[in-house]
């Protein structure tokens, strides 16, 4: 029973459907507009995002390319780069690290 009456009462609004009676016709909306709102929009909403993300970058002067002064970081490496690594190593430091699995 509960289900024939909510069938009823959600079906009902749809036979319905004439206009109320102060309401006038819609009127078309032609292509540039709809182009506009479901294009130009939300590219235009996409690059304010990027420039706001690219904004504290370009305040400061670092601008949007690399820089080529910079070098490359070496985090947790030995202090004095690559160049120490080829040099004669001891026997802990070839225990040192990776997954040995010794139990």
């Amino acid at each position: 029973m509960a289900l024939v009456v909510s069938f009823v009462l959600v079906s009902v609004p749809a036979y319905a459907n004439e206009r109320p009676v102060g309401w006038e016709d819609p009127s078309a909306i032609d292509l540039s507009r709809v182009l506009m709102i479901f294009v130009l929009g939300p590219i235009g909403l996409a690059l304010l995002i990027a420039l706001g993300a690219a904004a504290p970058w370009l305040i400061r002067g670092e601008g949007l390319g690399s820089d080529p002064e910079k070098t490359d970081e070496w985090f947790g490496g030995p202090k004095g780069g690559a160049g120490e690594l080829s040099g004669k190593q001891d026997a802990s430091a070839l225990e040192s690290g990776g997954a040995s699995g010794k139990y």
